[in-house]
């Protein structure tokens, strides 16, 4: 009786089944031959040791071949990214898909800061695509 009563739940309730909108961010890759870039922290960071944490999760080297990209984010929630240099955090930000027009976006670094591109996320998969062949 219990189990008819939840799924009873479910049917009055749609947005218990709804689905949040999901979006992604592209990673464009950096070159391991860069030379070494000085952060806003006026920290020497060698393009090998920038490493990215999304949400909480495991940092990882920033890209340097290929793009990489970080899918089913939830468009409602705001996300957190952390860039470092080694193990120095040495930026912070917040994605909120609705300060966009787009549910994809590329993730961009330059001069030791990222930069968030909506216009960017194609051009990102596309060089994906031309490295893997």
């Amino acid at each position: 009786m219990l189990l008819t009563g939840v799924a009873m739940a479910w049917l009055f309730d749609p947005a218990s089944f709804a689905q949040a909108d999901q979006g992604s961010v592209c990673l464009i890759p950096i070159s391991k031959s860069w030379a070494d870039v000085m952060t806003a922290e006026n920290l020497i960071c060698p393009a090998e040791n920038y490493r990215v944490k999304f949400d909480g999760h495991r940092a990882f080297e920033w890209p340097s071949k290929e793009s990489v990209e970080i899918d089913d984010l939830d468009t409602s929630q705001k996300h957190k990214i952390v860039l470092y240099c080694g193990k120095k955090d040495i930026q912070k930000l917040t994605i909120e898909f609705s300060k966009f027009k787009s549910t994809r976006l590329a993730l961009s670094l330059g001069q030791g800061q990222t930069h968030l591109w909506a216009s960017l996320y194609s051009a990102c998969l596309q060089a994906e695509e031309s490295t893997r062949r």
